[in-house]
């Protein structure tokens, strides 16, 4: 394996890790977007429905219904993104230790 030859593929590994790495700032998002929307939910009026939520079941019933549904949800799908971040970061920290050794080995 050439140096150029590695330098490219270490380059193309440590791109992948950045963009693992940004991962999480989506997850933060996605944190404050799920305690903020119950709030704003309720106030949504639907194209079948006469009335909102919140008028229908009162504006903090509604707020814990949606609270309660989403935290469920998204604890789900944050801990499936969270498992695929580390899993990815696992695979490309170890290709890039193989990359590694097999280049020093070459030498």
């Amino acid at each position: 394996m050439t140096e150029e030859i590695y330098n490219e593929k270490e380059k193309l590994i440590q791109n992948r890790l950045k963009k693992i790495s940004n991962r999480k700032y989506q997850v933060i998002w996605a944190i404050f977007v799920t305690l903020v929307s119950p709030f704003i939910i309720p106030f949504v009026r639907l194209r079948r429905m006469e009335k909102t939520f919140g008028e229908m079941f009162g504006y903090w019933n509604a707020v814990m219904i949606f609270l309660v549904a989403l935290i469920f949800l998204m604890s789900i799908v944050l801990y499936q993104v969270i498992d695929k971040m580390k899993r990815d970061k696992f695979d490309a920290e170890s290709e890039l230790m193989f990359l590694k050794k097999e280049f020093s080995s070459n030498k």
